[in-house]
This record gives structure tokens, C-alpha cells and sequence, in this order.
């Protein structure tokens, strides 16, 4: 098939949208959006609410309002997440480097590249540290000659969510161990978690959907999980955000246990929830979000 679809002006995709059976009542307004946002990242905010993703018919009595409402509700959501995905990949770095420089008792680890898997991309590592810009870089250089290279607290300030995520899984086994056991987890699932938070980042950080996707990284459904997610964490979840945030939320339970992170993300699902006027949309939301609408007792963990 060849594709053959022609650019739309802002009004004909108003156009559009009132052909499929979108309500909208203020036309000034709803283009202003349509300018602001744009057609194709809000017709992703559009499927919940059609009968037919074929079509794109629309349900009966949907309003523009409803569309854009998902729309700040989803924005809103990463802000929260972003929250905890800060925290969790702070303590990453910080406690993948302690375990490094106590147990190779070598400040610049970093640069051995006989501690990682023979497979992994040491001269990117490498690249990404001495390109990095900072006042912390600048004065480091000013005031020592050698070794040029920056002690291994400060390079690991440089790096990415997915470069230390890429290190971890590089590590020796022994070394992915104590890492890991600082967040009292096994290194098996937390690897692949890890993985799957730094996907998690970079869709809040780059302002893509978050509420109605599936993610591309499967959480795995092992017997080794922690306990409390053994019955929670299963194949209706483990690629959507409810399944995410239960994983994130016990990161952030090895961090921060004391934190009403999650309290504050079930409160934003729960007020999203109860504010929308349509039954079919409720329904989806309780299915998409089983165990974020659930608030937790004092002292409980998802």
C-alpha cells in the first residue's frame, strides 16, 4: 500500500474530527488546541473514546473537552511519575558507584573494561563521560593533570538512565548482585526493570502518551518476584502503566518508604476517574488502572 494521505489544514481537521462525531461546541477554541498540540498527538487521546478504531466513529455525545481532558490528565501523570523516576535513577547511579568503588577499591572503575561483559561498548561509555559539559568537569581539569579522567562520582553524574542501566547489565553477576541488594531486590527481575523504568523516563521526559499504551518492555513474570507483587503483577498488566507503576513504586519503597508518592499518583487516576461523565470510559479506566485506583493503607506496599 502506498501511503497517500494529504497534510490538513487546521480547519479540516476540525473538520475530521466532527465527521467521525466529535462534539465541538467552541470551533475558535478547539482549533487554538489543534494549533498548540497538534491532529496526530491528540487523535492518540481520540481511540478511548471511538467505537471503532477502523472508522474512528466517535461514541455517542463525545466532546472535545472530553479528548483534551485525557489529554491534561496524561500530562499530569508524567509530571507525577517523573517524580519517582528521578529518585529512583539518582539512587541508581549513586549506589552503583559505591558498590564499584568499595568493591574494585578504584576510583575511576569505569575505565577497566575488563569488569564488563565483553559485549558491552566501552568506547561509547567512554565517549559519553568526556563529552559531558560542567562546572564540575571544568574544575577538576583546572586543578588536576592526572589522570585526566574524572573520578567515577563525577562521570557518573553525566550519564543517562539508559547508560547506567546499560552498565548495570554489563556488570560481573557478583557485582549486579550487591547492586541490587541495596534495593532488596533479585538481580533477576530488577535488570530488566530497570530497563523498563528508563523506557518509562524517557516517555515523561519527552512528553509522549503514557495512560492508554503499551509498552514494548515486558515486565517478567517470575517466581522470584517480592511477594507483594507475586498476585499483582501478571500478564493483564505487565506492559501497561498499571503494572509500571507497581514495579516503580517498590523502587521507590527501597529508597524513600516513607514517601506518599503513591498516594499522590492513585489520587490523580481517582479524581481522573470519578470527574469522567462516561460509563464505557470508566470501565476502560478500570481496567487499564486495576490497582492504581486501590489507595494504599498506612504502611501497606501495591
Amino acid at each position: 500500500m502506498i501511503f497517500s494521505k494529504p497534510a490538513l489544514s487546521i480547519p479540516d481537521q476540525r473538520r475530521l474530527l466532527e465527521s467521525r462525531g466529535l462534539v465541538i461546541p467552541d470551533i475558535i477554541r478547539a482549533e487554538r488546541y489543534l494549533n498548540d498540540i497538534g491532529y496526530y498527538r491528540l487523535s492518540a487521546y481520540t481511540r478511548p473514546f471511538q467505537i471503532s478504531y477502523t472508522t474512528h466513529q466517535f461514541h455517542p455525545n463525545i466532546c472535545f473537552d472530553d479528548i483534551l481532558n485525557l489529554y491534561i490528565f496524561d500530562r499530569r501523570l508524567r509530571l507525577t511519575l517523573l517524580d519517582a523516576l528521578e529518585r529512583v535513577e539518582v539512587a541508581l547511579r549513586t549506589r552503583v558507584n559505591d558498590i564499584m568503588c568499595s568493591r574494585i577499591s578504584n576510583t575511576h572503575w569505569y575505565l577497566d573494561i575488563t569488569l564488563f561483559d565483553s559485549r558491552f561498548d566501552h568506547s561509547r561509555l567512554l565517549s559519553e563521560i568526556r563529552e559531558y559539559k560542567d562546572d564540575f568537569v571544568t574544575s577538576y581539569k583546572q586543578k588536576y593533570n592526572s589522570p585526566s579522567d574524572v573520578p567515577a562520582w563525577m562521570a557518573v553524574q553525566s550519564l543517562s538512565f539508559g547508560s547506567i542501566q546499560r552498565i548495570l547489565l554489563a556488570l560481573k553477576k557478583r557485582e549486579q548482585k550487591a547492586i541490587c541488594d541495596t534495593f532488596y531486590l533479585q538481580a533477576n527481575p530488577m535488570i530488566t526493570w530497570v530497563y523498563a523504568m528508563s523506557t518509562l523516563r524517557n516517555h515523561c521526559a519527552h512528553h509522549t502518551r503514557t495512560w492508554n499504551r503499551t509498552f514494548h518492555v515486558n515486565l517478567p513474570l517470575i517466581a522470584q518476584l517480592p511477594k507483594h507483587l507475586e498476585n499483582n503483577l501478571n500478564m493483564d498488566n505487565y506492559n501497561t502503566l498499571d503494572g509500571y507503576a507497581l514495579v516503580l513504586d517498590t523502587f521507590m519503597q527501597g529508597i524513600s518508604p516513607t514517601s506518599h508518592w503513591w498516594q499522590r499518583l492513585s489520587g490523580l487516576v481517582q479524581d481522573y476517574y470519578e470527574k469522567t461523565p462516561h460509563d464505557f470510559h470508566k470501565a476502560d479506566i478500570q481496567r487499564r488502572a486495576k490497582h492504581l485506583l486501590k489507595p494504599l493503607k498506612t504502611g501497606d506496599v501495591p
